[in-house]
């Protein structure tokens, strides 16, 4: 059991040092049944390794900011000259 920002999470809870030695088989295990490991050091939670649930489902692209910015010039060739010779005075 964990609380985690104010919550309380029931799940296998394994030191750092336990996951540093066996890695690969808790990745495998959380692959397979699903249960949540919760990895401490000293006693305060630092991650939590849980299952990929389907990403072939998900619509969003890691970088991809289409969505959300729009270029409206030229960013490339875009020219500054105007604004050095202003500056210059």
């Amino acid at each position: 059991m964990a609380i985690i920002y104010g919550h309380i999470i029931t799940m296998k809870e394994m030191l750092v040092s336990e996951f540093k030695s066996e890695c690969i088989a808790t990745l495998n295990q959380v692959a397979a049944n699903g249960e949540e490991v919760l990895i401490t050091k000293r006693g305060t939670p630092l991650v939590r390794v849980v299952p990929v649930r389907d990403v072939s489902t998900s619509k969003r692209i890691p970088g991809d900011c289409s969505e959300s910015v729009k270029i409206h010039d030229d960013i490339v060739g875009f020219d500054s000259s105007d604004d050095w010779e202003a500056l210059k005075g």
